[in-house]
C-alpha cells in the first residue's frame, strides 16, 4: 500500500505540466557535467534537480490532500 501510494503520486507528478521536459532537461545538465567531468557542476545540477523534484512532490501532495478534505 505504501508504494501503492508512491506509484500514484508518482503518476501524478508526472501528469504535472512540464513535469517531464522539465525532468530531462535537469538530467542532461547532471550528465553533461558528468562527462565533462565537472565535479562541482554535476553536485549543483543533482542539487537543483532534487530540490526542484522535492518541491513538486509537496506541492502535488498538498493539492490532493486539500481536494479530499475539502467539503464538497
Amino acid at each position: 500500500t505504501e508504494s501503492m501510494n508512491a506509484g500514484m503520486y508518482g503518476i501524478l507528478i508526472a501528469r504535472e505540466l512540464g513535469a517531464g521536459e522539465t525532468a530531462y532537461a535537469a538530467h542532461v545538465r547532471i550528465f553533461e557535467a558528468i562527462a565533462a567531468r565537472d565535479e562541482s557542476a554535476a553536485m549543483a545540477a543533482m542539487g537543483d534537480h532534487l530540490e526542484a523534484v522535492h518541491r513538486l512532490y509537496w506541492r502535488v501532495f498538498d493539492d490532493i490532500k486539500a481536494e479530499f478534505s475539502s467539503p464538497e
